[in-house]
């Protein structure tokens, strides 16, 4: 069983001169068989040209390291689990790190870095050939592993990997690994030729890490897309795999470089900005520091944007961490701009729909909302706002079969407002009184013709003489001209007497009456 893991993962860059030597095949067995000895493995697809790593573990990735890059996904949201391992697929363009966007180069280190903070080992399966995308992997890797075969194209082509390396000033060990060999003698034949050319040619030397037998059972495991060490684990591949593993495994833990992709990185994107320490004289006018300063500081913010961004999406993060940092910026915001950065209407609309908030609290938005919307009733729009209020109610009523409010009351208000004319006020009451007739059938279990058709309220005097003196108050006026109240007060003008408020009541409930007898 492995350790319980380093302080940051081993990068071990998987290489070849050549395509067609079996690197993703070794890829994917040897990270298996470091799984099965307890480490946390994974594998990086930096070959962005081909999706070996795909088909021989029999995945259809959704998303790819493309996503994380665009800021869509994160590193753990398009990663897929198999055979014990994790995988991180590839897409095409994103491994050149010199042709990225500023951005993109800081999501890339940032994710390179969670997963170094994660797992004992991360293998990364680069292109075959000298690309600079290639050549910048094996760089920041800690080991890197060179594989070969036999043939005299792979051995040419690895030869020449070797040379550009050496050009570059790469310094580290490189480890050969022979793969497709008939034996073991054969192997050892096939390394000492090579390291011989390396080292007359070249002037370094590579270093001897093992070998991989030729095996059909490892051809017949590509074909089924399952990896041998997994298909067939007795095969002679399979044990190869294993014994690569352990040797890579003593190699890595006595290394003393523990900087990774994203440290390497990292230093490159940094020596790529302008150095502001120092004032610069001469023709770099002071207009053009504080413009690149100022330059310098939007970019650090577009960089902190997805540094938190990322940050939230970290399982490893609290809510009630994010929501007080979050807090703070939104406090902050607030200060600078009297108002937020997001729209506040549609926020609320979603934590509405999630049923995120508790009834106390809806209870208290809604009175907080009543209370702006009373003042800033100037500003709004009259028939909009009854035809919203008006929408509401019909939802209560609806879901509670009754109004939110006291119907009575409300009459009453309309009424003193003037909204009612008499004509209504006579309808309203002539329905009143059928309504009141129907109810009082189905309790009585008859109808007294001439005792039920008056106004309903006279059973309820104090009702009717609530709404008649509504009425006499606000219309007393009116209603003189147009029901015969004037004979009332000319009788009390002959008794040299004021008519008092009782007759004028009694003589309206009169009229009342009978207007909704004849209406």
């Amino acid at each position: 069983m492995g350790s319980s893991g380093p302080k940051s993962a081993k990068i071990i860059a998987i290489t070849s001169g050549k395509g067609g030597v079996g690197k993703t095949s070794l890829t994917v067995n040897t990270g298996i068989a470091l799984a099965q000895q307890g480490y946390k493995v994974c594998l990086f697809d930096a070959d962005s040209n081909l999706a070996n790593i795909n088909i021989m573990l029999k995945v259809m990735p959704e998303f790819t390291l493309e996503h994380v890059l665009k800021g869509e996904k994160s590193i753990h949201g398009i990663m897929i689990q198999r055979s014990g391992i994790s995988l991180v697929p590839g897409a095409s363009g994103i491994t050149d790190f010199d042709k990225l966007q500023r951005v993109e180069k800081q999501r890339l280190i940032y994710a390179l870095s969670k997963l170094e903070r994660e797992y004992d080992y991360i293998l990364v399966d680069t292109s075959a050939g000298i690309h600079d995308n290639v050549l910048s992997f094996i760089e920041t890797a800690q080991h890197c592993i060179v594989v070969i075969t036999p043939e005299p194209t792979s051995l040419t082509d690895a030869f020449s990997l070797v040379r550009v390396l050496k050009k570059r000033g790469y310094k580290k060990r490189l480890n050969v690994v022979v793969n497709l060999t008939a034996s073991e003698l054969n192997a050892r034949k096939t390394y000492k030729r090579f390291s011989m050319a390396v080292a007359k040619y070249i002037g370094c030397k590579v270093a001897y890490l093992g070998f991989v037998l030729k095996d059909e059972l490892l051809s017949e495991a590509i074909c089924a897309q399952n990896p041998v060490i997994i298909e067939t684990p007795a095969a002679l591949s399979s044990r190869c795999f294993e014994r690569l593993s352990k040797t890579l495994d003593r190699l890595s833990s006595k290394a003393d470089d523990e900087k990774g992709l994203s440290v390497f990185w990292q230093k490159e994107q940094a020596d790529q900005l302008p150095d502001f320490s120092t004032p610069e004289t001469g023709h770099f006018s002071r207009h053009k520091l504080r413009s690149a300063a100022l330059l310098t500081k939007r970019q650090m913010l577009v960089e902190h944007k997805y540094s938190i961004l990322n940050y939230i999406d970290d399982p490893d993060m609290t809510r009630e961490e994010v929501t007080d940092t979050l807090t703070g910026f939104l406090d902050t915001y607030f200060k600078r701009f009297n108002s937020y950065p997001v729209d506040v209407a549609k926020m609320l609309s979603h934590s509405l729909e999630h049923n995120d908030l508790a009834q106390s609290d809806i209870n208290e938005l809604l009175s907080s909302l009543q209370l702006f919307y009373k003042d800033n009733f100037s500003k709004t729009d009259k028939d909009a706002s009854a035809q919203y209020i008006c929408q509401l109610i019909n939802s209560y009523v609806d879901q509670y079969k009754s109004f939110p409010f006291d119907t009575i009351y409300a009459l009453y208000q309309s009424l003193d407002l003037g909204d009612v004319e008499r004509d209504r006020i006579c309808n309203l009451l002539f329905t009143l009184n059928l309504i009141y007739q129907g109810r009082d059938n189905e309790q009585a279990g008859k109808l007294h013709e001439a005792h039920n058709m008056v106004y309903c309220a006279e059973k309820n005097n104090e009702e009717l003489e609530q709404l008649t003196m509504l009425i006499q108050n606000k219309y007393l006026n009116d209603f003189r001209q147009k029901i015969n109240v004037d004979s009332v007060a000319q009788v009390n003008k002959d008794q040299h007497k004021p008519a008092s408020a009782a007759e004028v009541t009694e003589s309206l409930l009169d009229s009342i009456k009978y207007a909704s007898l004849t209406d």
